[in-house]
């Protein structure tokens, strides 16, 4: 999960508070949203750290839109 720290970002744009709880729940949302439930950490950082260094901008505002929707609905669910 050491990637997290590249994407906190992502907690603040959900309105979420950075906590070791929501950085659990970013990796799983992130996880989610790519379909690597079970990879490890590395391998789910260079999948998104691809998609941060592309120059596709849409691309990553797509995935940032889609992992802030599933994070907040976890939020909310608990």
């Amino acid at each position: 999960m050491s990637y997290i720290i590249h994407i906190i970002g992502m907690l603040d744009k959900a309105g979420a508070e950075r906590n070791p709880h929501n950085k659990m729940l970013l990796d799983q949302s992130v996880r989610e949203v790519l379909g690597m439930q079970r990879a490890d950490w590395q391998e789910v950082w260079a999948k998104v750290k691809a998609m941060m260094q592309s120059p596709d901008r849409e691309k990553w505002n797509l995935f940032e839109g889609q992992v802030k929707r599933v994070l907040i609905k976890k939020l909310i669910t608990g």
